[in-house]
């Protein structure tokens, strides 16, 4: 039994159209507004000229500091070698992301650990 090619002519040149028109990497990373300095910019910038042009816009996001929840995405995606079906499949339980990876159904999201009373133990 064969698979059916979901790659049909009309996405093919669909895609070949949408890459016609993306903006290179010193254009996002110059229209993103980032407040740092050019050693810290170049940095971002060298990272977004190797990186999937569909992550660019979750990563640089993040890095203007207005999502956490796209800090998350961009940080799971680079660990996973910018494969989005790979995040749901992560190993490492010890990453202090991992209860908070996306793509995944959470039973009821991660639980806060309750903070340790200070004032706990020290008699009057």
């Amino acid at each position: 039994m064969t698979t059916p090619n979901r790659f049909t002519p009309e996405t093919l040149a669909k895609a070949a159209a949408s890459r016609a028109t993306a903006k290179s990497a010193v254009e996002l990373v110059k229209q993103a507004g980032l407040n740092v300095d050019s050693t810290t910019e170049a940095k971002i910038l060298a990272r977004v000229e190797n990186m999937p042009h569909f992550c660019r816009r979750t990563y640089l996001t993040a890095m203007r500091g207005r999502s956490r929840n796209s800090a998350v995405k961009a940080f799971c995606s680079m660990c996973m070698g910018w494969e989005r079906v790979e995040i749901p499949l992560c190993t490492d339980p010890a990453c202090p992301l991992f209860p908070y990876r996306p793509y995944v159904e959470h039973a009821s999201g991660p639980e806060e650990p309750e903070e340790p009373d200070e004032t706990e133990g020290h008699g009057d």
